[in-house]
């Protein structure tokens, strides 16, 4: 409990130190909260600095926490404590004072408050120990986690041997130091996955020092490593270079299997066994371990050589095969990019690109893209560089792309100067609208767009318009209509170029379904109105526009008064080919059809049909003879026709001066007729009919219809009906016989009302009367009756009269008053 009581209060110790110090007003962090990780005796914690937001890490040494810990508490006295603290500080001076890539850089000196000694660096991920003993917790191998930050593969091994080394070199050759303490807890890994030195609070001149002794009066933390120690320095007690190069080679191999090649627990007479046995080995012993790839373990055989004579040096180790890839070299060549000339600044930069995907994106991302923006300040550079941005950019997240990549991007953007870096910024678009938000789009993407529409130079301006299609989609409506359309018109406008204006309409005709009805009406149509060139080109695509336009956006009176005409009056160009005209055509062909199917669909829904009459009745007259015909409804009786149709003309009015026509019971066949005359003629001068004949003639069949030529209606009305008088004449005497007919008769038996019959042929004149040997005077004068007058109109439905059967006739007298016999009488005797 008391344990307990007291961790709380020397946390809440060194948070109060933290507020009260110079480091807690400058820089936001927790102290007690998440570690980033631990060397040696700190304990590193992430944080920002409040003014600027750059992100960085705290380096804090709690004095109470450790001091007061079970075990400390009893082991250290005041003169341990005072080492320990001289420890600490020495490690952060010397860190403070040395300036190179491969050192860790101190960004706020040491504090030391009565709670804590505390100072800042640049910001950092982990330790090399603290990424072995994740991997080892994950099984072996890559770790495995969503931070792939801390992975530790074959590349990120390469490079940060690489970066260890030159830093040792640069201490050596430069600030006259060994390092002293060469282990995993020295070696920090930065944001960008570099290996930095740290750890140097074993630092001292090279020269004679003495040999390993372990103090058992101060914590393991507290002291040098002994694994990681030179045969020289451990046995011999001689510091030099030549000792920071046999500890590279320990580091090599705990990187890659996770243990030193020495293992000696801190004793002296197990470091001389393992010493042995790891000299026997070689590098065949070194290849054993696993892990360890064979031409590391050639080139850690020669860091591990108990000489320092044969000790490989670290400028060889640095030129060994182990390093001889395309991706570290590539690596080593990005750093020193600043140093090489121009024109192989360039040729390595255009070959860049192809070399991208080969990294891994956890080095593309921390390595490569920090690297790269770096370059961009040069404009000369800029066009070169931004293919290699893109290609690493397009494995970004969008938050590690907002984060990474666009502030490095930004100041070109805003100036896309020269014109290559626009060209270059252009065909990268793709990657900006995929990584970018909307705010971050509108606010530096588009303007350099816009800008890039209005360039001068021809390429420029080419590589914008055909940029144009891809942000439709995303672009706003605002940016749409106030900012692409207006410059696309321009460019359509203006432009000599017909590539140009061909791409124009191309990009116009990609926004049209992103348009609303009053920027296509306003501001598009007539701007296709005022095109006058008429090469081909320019025609077709404006072709492609039309149809879109009015299958799609205009109502169709637009489209019959709008578009119609102009493409009649386009596609009858002699400089279009056939099947240009064919196109022309079909299009025509659709917009019409869309008009004729939707006004007539107007027109029908605005003037509707009147309804139909319900369909007339038909009587079966047959079914039902002796039904009562007057009961039947008109227009519903057999034989008589429907009702007329109220919205149809009325037949023509009938003159009321022409009389009525004949029924058809009077129309009968002339030659027939002519017959029948004369045998009843011939019956009154020889005989008086018997009851046999005159029965006989009652039952005569009626004469049959001989229907004559139709006339026409204008025939009929001009012609008026006429009394004609046949009048026979003889040659011993004169019969005269009037018969009444009538050329407008309408035709009886079925004939349907409003329809002319055929009319009467006039009957001929009868032949004459027989004459006999005394000729005609001897019978007298014959009285042959006066003819029939018109029969009264009958009904269309009641049957046609039959003629009236001849009346018997009185015999013919004498003059003497009796009756004249002719059944003897010959008249020819």
């Amino acid at each position: 409990m008391d344990t307990y009581l007291s961790k709380l209060r020397g946390l809440a110790a060194a948070a109060a130190n933290a507020v009260q110090s110079k480091l807690g007003r400058d820089y936001e962090f927790n102290v007690g909260g998440p570690a980033t990780g631990y060397s040696g005796l700190w304990t590193l914690y992430p944080a920002q600095r409040r003014s600027t937001g750059q992100a960085a890490t705290v380096w804090v040494f709690e004095k109470q926490r450790f001091f007061e810990s079970g075990a400390n508490r009893q082991l250290l006295d005041e003169a341990g404590r005072q080492r320990v603290l001289a420890l600490l500080a020495g490690e952060a001076g010397q860190l403070a004072r040395l300036r190179h890539p491969s050192v860790l850089q101190v960004v706020e000196p040491l504090e030391d408050t009565r709670g804590a000694l505390m100072f800042a660096t640049e910001q950092v991920l982990a330790s090399l120990d603290d990424l072995i003993a994740a991997r080892r917790r994950a099984g072996g191998g890559d770790q495995s986690g969503d931070d792939d930050d801390l992975e530790l593969d074959d590349l990120a091994i390469q490079k940060g041997l690489l970066q260890v080394s030159k830093g040792l070199q640069f201490l050596h050759d430069e600030a006259r130091l060994v390092h002293g303490n060469v282990v995993p807890g020295s070696i920090l890994v930065d944001a960008r996955g570099d290996w930095k030195l740290g750890g140097l609070g074993f630092a001292q001149a090279a020269g004679r020092g003495r040999g390993y002794e372990h103090d058992y009066g101060l914590p393991r933390q507290a002291q040098a490593a002994l694994d990681y120690w030179a045969p020289e320095r451990a046995l011999d007690g001689a510091a030099g270079p030549a000792g920071d190069a046999f500890a590279l080679g320990c580091l090599a191999v705990a990187a890659c299997c996770g243990r030193a090649p020495i293992a000696s627990r801190n004793d002296v007479g197990a470091y001389r066994s393992e010493l042995s046995r790891l000299e026997r080995g070689g590098a065949a012993g070194l290849a054993a371990l696993a892990g360890v790839p064979e031409p590391l373990a050639r080139a850690a055989a020669g860091l591990l050589q108990r000489d320092p004579a044969q000790r490989t040096t670290l400028a060889q180790f640095q030129d060994s095969d182990y390093f001889d890839n395309v991706l570290v070299a590539t690596l080593r060549y990005l750093e020193r990019l600043v140093e090489q000339p121009a024109d192989q600044k360039a040729a390595f930069l255009r070959g860049l690109p192809r070399v991208v995907p080969q990294f891994p994106a956890r080095v593309q991302r921390r390595t490569l893209l920090p690297l790269l923006l770096a370059q961009t300040g040069d404009r000369a550079l800029a066009a070169l560089v931004l293919p290699s941005v893109f290609a690493v950019a397009q494995g970004l997240a969008p938050a590690d792309f907002a984060a990474q990549a666009l502030p490095g991007l930004r100041p070109l953007l805003a100036r896309a100067e020269p014109p290559q870096a626009a060209v270059a910024l252009l065909d990268g678009l793709p990657v900006l609208l995929a990584k970018c938000a909307a705010a971050e789009l509108s606010a530096h993407v588009l303007p350099m767009v816009y800008a890039a529409l209005l360039s001068a130079h021809a390429d420029v301006q080419d590589r914008a318009l055909r940029a144009v299609p891809a942000l439709v989609g995303a672009a706003g409506p605002r940016d749409l209509h106030d900012g692409l359309l207006p410059r696309v018109q321009h460019v359509y406008a203006k432009t000599s170029s017909l590539a140009h204006k061909v791409r124009a309409l191309m990009c116009l005709h990609q926004m049209l379904p992103a348009l609303d009805r009053a920027a296509i009406v306003g501001r598009v149509m007539p701007l296709l109105a005022r095109t006058r060139t008429r090469e081909p080109a320019v025609v077709m695509a404006m072709l492609a526009m039309y149809e879109e336009i009015g299958l799609n956006h205009l109502d169709r009176r637009a489209v019959a008064t709008d578009i119609l005409p102009v493409l009649w009056a386009q596609c009858v160009d002699s400089r279009l080919r056939a099947p240009q005209f064919d196109r022309f055509a079909q299009v025509i062909d659709r917009l019409a059809a869309r008009v004729r199917s939707e006004h007539r669909a107007h027109l029908e829904a605005a003037h509707p049909p009147a309804p139909q009459p319900a369909p007339a009745l038909v009587a079966d007259v047959d079914a039902d003879a002796d039904a009562d015909v007057s009961a039947v409804p008109p227009g519903f009786a057999a034989g008589e026709p429907p009702m007329r149709n109220p919205l149809e003309p009325a037949p023509p009015m009938r003159n009321p001066l022409e009389p009525a026509p004949l029924a058809g019971a009077w129309e009968w066949d002339a030659p027939g007729a002519a017959a029948a005359a004369q045998g009843r003629i011939e019956a009154d001068l020889l005989s008086t009919p018997s009851e046999d004949a005159q029965a006989a003639d009652d039952n005569a069949a009626p004469l049959p219809f001989i229907p004559p030529p139709a006339r026409s209606q204008q025939q009929h009305r001009r012609q008026q009906p006429s009394l004609r008088l046949h009048t026979p004449a003889t040659a011993r005497g004169t019969t005269t016989t009037t018969t009444t007919t009538s050329d407008a008769a309408r035709g009886t038996n079925g004939t349907a009302a409003g329809h002319h019959a055929p009319a009467l042929l006039p009957p001929p004149p009868p032949p004459p009367p027989p004459r006999s040997k005394l000729g005609a005077t001897r019978l007298g004068p014959m009285r042959l009756g006066s003819p029939a007058p018109h029969p009264p109109a009958s009904s269309p439905l009641a049957p046609s009269p039959r003629p009236p059967a001849a009346a018997p006739r009185p015999s013919q007298k004498h003059a003497g008053g009796k009756a004249a016999d002719l059944g003897d009488f010959d008249p020819f005797a």
